[in-house]
């Protein structure tokens, strides 16, 4: 009797591209769908930023200007967790509510803040020796804050996994947000220059505030529609094993003569 056997199971699957023929056109479409949580991160960051040189202060090893500087930097540190978090929510699930997109904020957070002080410190130390070492190494790691929030253990090889998966269009894409990037830095030197104090501070955190926005929906498409940024239920989803069918073989048959036993007296 032949036997029946189970279909292969499916061991992976190409994720879904998450952008049109341009990954900044698409990334732009798709921070509108955050536009709500990117916008109330965006200024809240904004208006801590500004408040904290309210006062003024001198930059100077004392401690009330070393206490103004490690909340600077923790503010910063939980609003760029945010709107990493919702920009690979509005990549992977569309539109994103505000509850959805705040609550992203503590998400890997642990594994998310030691791959961004280590990125932080990079590029300040190519602020020091170059300005563009600094755009080259947000060139070399540009997925690296996404994996690190998305909750990859190694969010490092899911960055150039990324990256092997699109070369051209990373080449592209980073280059084009590389400049965008550049401008914003010669936009906040002008609010410096001609409207400083709070309301300068204001104006400037809100520019960076939409180039991180656009710059991060934009990252995050294209993240998305590789293996390496899949989201973890569709890995798993992908990985099932097929179910096992019964062995025809197997089947309950009626008993021969020989399989009943013998009748006792």
């Amino acid at each position: 009797m032949s036997t029946t056997q189970a279909p292969e199971a499916t061991t992976s699957t190409k994720p879904d591209k998450q952008y049109g023929f341009s990954v900044l056109v698409s990334g732009f479409g798709h921070m509108f769908r955050g536009f709500l949580p990117f916008t109330v991160v965006a200024v809240v960051n904004a208006v801590i930023q500004a408040l904290l040189i309210w006062s003024n202060p001198m930059a100077e090893w004392s401690p009330g200007f070393i206490a103004l500087a490690v909340i600077s930097f923790l503010v910063l540190l939980l609003a760029f967790s945010a709107m990493n978090g919702i920009a690979l929510h509005t990549a992977s699930k569309g539109r994103v509510k505000l509850a959805e997109g705040l609550s992203s904020t503590t998400k890997s957070l642990g594994n998310f803040t030691v791959w961004s002080v280590l990125l932080f410190a990079l590029v300040m130390v190519g602020l020091i020796i170059n300005p563009f070492i600094s755009l080259l190494v947000l060139f070399i790691f540009p997925f690296l804050t996404l994996a690190a929030k998305d909750g990859k253990k190694n969010a490092l090889g899911a960055n150039f996994r990324t990256i092997g998966g699109h070369p051209f269009r990373w080449i592209i894409t980073t280059v084009i947000l590389g400049i965008a990037v550049i401008v914003g830095y010669l936009i906040s030197a002008a609010f410096g220059f001609f409207i400083s104090g709070v309301l300068g501070s204001l104006f400037t955190w809100a520019v960076w505030g939409v180039i991180a926005a656009w710059t991060l929906s934009s990252l995050a498409a294209l993240y998305r529609s590789g293996r390496a940024g899949a989201p973890d239920d569709e890995v798993e989803g992908s990985a099932a094993p097929a179910e096992q069918l019964p062995d025809a073989s197997q089947a309950d048959v009626p008993p021969t003569q020989a399989d009943v036993p013998p009748a006792t007296a």
